[in-house]
């Protein structure tokens, strides 16, 4: 009988223990404390304190700052054990306990309090609580790192008063997220995909995505407020398809934007980014539509755009902005030296416009299947794109100003060439002005230009390249000024109006009309007018 009951107190005092180690449960609340709790190596790897309300399901978390070891962090350091790569398996039993408790409340967990003293919070610590609906973050905290908050599908609302820099995908697809505000923030980090690969080898609740940005799909998201913000990361806002306001619109802080940072972005209606050089598009080329996402792709409702200072607008920048009207003052791009593939086109409300960049692109994007890029996500972490899903389903081509249907001034006074397809139905273009020296004019440029009526060919153009102005039935004027033209292309002038007439320079008419007459209507008429 001694013995039974000796060994019963002993199995009580075990136990004991162990809930005096890491838990202590009243009626109401549920405490945990992770600095009591030793590893293999002797020593604790979880620094919090963690009190839940059982009834309102509220967690205050907060920090041993005593420990020695501590680095005010909430983290998951754990992760980083010898045998890391393990995941659980390279905790001890009590470290187990410990995590499958924690991670018990946190799911629960309907609001979180996080106590002063705590300045950053790690990689995925509150990640994917789906029924968080408020998150309190201290005066001490300045950094949130990547996917902290990412798919807290319920969480409204975000206040943090001197945090500097948020990680990317911190709080992506945070779907129900109307509102944030980070007065003193500075950064929105840009995710770096060859660290993200050495990190996705021992997280233990690996994201499998490239490129997401801090805000990414918050599809509720509407007002944002960060007045120093000066970097914009990849995608940071990609997709917040009812974002209003960010700082009243006007961003002059911003000096950096990252590829496709607003793109699909529905409900914006105007930006200043007046500080900012580079307007970039998607750079790895893998992307969820048809085509590289440019900055403000499919911005649909978009109407006015200040970017004074933009020297490089990439490709796709503004593919898809149907309503955009108003680009700087009077539509002139007075810094701009390159215009990227597709960077207009569809921008069906654009009028006129005057750039004074010496490269207007055009050229493919390639473009996959449906559902190709989520399998590829689904599939191991780390890999690049490959086409062992038999998804990749070609190339399209697109110039820089394409379907801008009611384009109708264009004048590029410092170009050399015009790219294909660069004003491909613009079916109300009727006027373009382009310096002496520009030398090509390439396939498909003035496609369908149906509004055409007249075009002068300059003095230091050698080369037109096939149906460069195929299908302008109204074009019935063509000057030709150039003394070397020398080279046309397969029906460059097929299809367009009745009886055109080629004016050309005197000694070049008999020339001229034995180089264009087999691409061009057979009533054409060839005419000495100039020197």
């Amino acid at each position: 009988m001694k013995k039974l009951i000796s060994i019963l107190l002993i199995v009580c005092m075990v136990v004991l223990s162990i809930i005096t180690c890491f838990a202590v449960e009243d009626s109401d609340f549920i405490y945990l404390k992770g600095s009591d709790v030793i590893g293999k190596y002797g020593v604790t790897i979880f620094d919090e304190y963690i009190k839940f309300n059982t009834k309102t399901k509220i967690m205050y978390l907060s920090l041993d700052l005593d420990n020695e070891d501590s680095d005010a962090w909430l983290s998951q350091r754990y992760f980083m054990y010898d045998g890391y790569k393990d995941g659980m398996n390279s905790l001890t039993r009590k470290e187990q306990e410990y995590v499958t408790k924690r991670e018990k409340l946190l799911k629960q967990s309907k609001k979180i309090v996080v106590e002063e003293g705590v300045y950053g919070i790690e990689d995925e610590y509150f990640h994917d609580l789906t029924n968080l609906e408020e998150i309190v973050l201290p005066d001490s905290l300045i950094r949130i790192d990547e996917y902290a908050f990412y798919n807290c599908s319920k969480l409204k609302s975000v206040y943090c008063k001197n945090v500097k820099e948020i990680c990317s995908a911190a709080f992506a697809r945070c779907k129900s997220l109307k509102s944030v505000n980070f007065p003193n923030l500075k950064k929105f980090s840009q995710f770096e995909f060859e660290i993200a690969r050495q990190k996705f080898d021992y997280l233990l609740y690996p994201i499998h995505e490239s490129y997401v940005g801090a805000f990414q799909e918050c599809t509720s998201l509407e007002k944002v407020s960060c007045p120093l913000v000066q970097d914009i990361g990849a995608k940071t806002f990609y997709k917040c398809s009812k974002l209003t306001t960010i700082n009243n619109n006007v961003l002059d802080k911003v000096k950096n934007i990252g590829h496709s940072a607003f793109f699909g972005c529905k409900s914006l209606r105007s930006i200043a980014l007046n500080s900012v050089k580079t307007l970039s598009s998607n750079v790895d080329g893998y992307c969820d539509s048809e085509m590289q996402e440019g900055t403000f792709g499919y911005c649909t409702n978009l109407k006015s755009v200040e970017i004074y200072n933009v020297k490089t607008i990439g490709d796709g920048t503004f593919y898809g902005c149907t309503n955009l009207s108003k680009i700087n003052r009077n539509n002139v791009l007075t810094s701009v030296r390159y215009i990227g593939k597709y960077a207009f086109a569809n921008c069906k409300s654009l009028k006129t416009i005057t750039a004074y960049a010496t490269k207007v692109d055009s050229g493919y994007w390639n473009y996959y299947k449906k559902g190709y890029l989520k399998k590829w996500r689904d599939a191991k972490v780390g890999t690049y794109l490959p086409d062992t899903f038999g998804g990749y389903a070609g190339k399209k081509y697109c110039g820089a100003f394409q379907n801008c249907t009611n384009l109708r001034t264009v004048n590029l006074p410092n170009i050399r060439e015009i790219r294909s397809t660069t004003f491909n139905n613009c079916t109300k273009l009727t006027k373009v002005n382009i310096p002496e020296n520009t030398q090509k004019i390439w396939n498909s440029a003035f496609y369908n230009c149906t509004s055409l009526r007249t075009f002068t060919i300059p003095k230091g153009t050698y080369l037109i390249s096939a149906r460069a102005f195929a299908k302008c039935r109204n074009l019935k004027t063509i000057n030709i000024k150039s003394n070397n033209f020398s080279i046309i292309g397969l029906n460059a002038f097929k299809m367009i109006g009745k009886k055109p007439t080629f004016n050309c320079p005197k000694k070049k008419v008999k020339t001229y009309k034995k180089l264009i007459k087999p691409h061009s209507p057979s009533d054409s008429k060839f005419v000495g007018k100039f020197k």
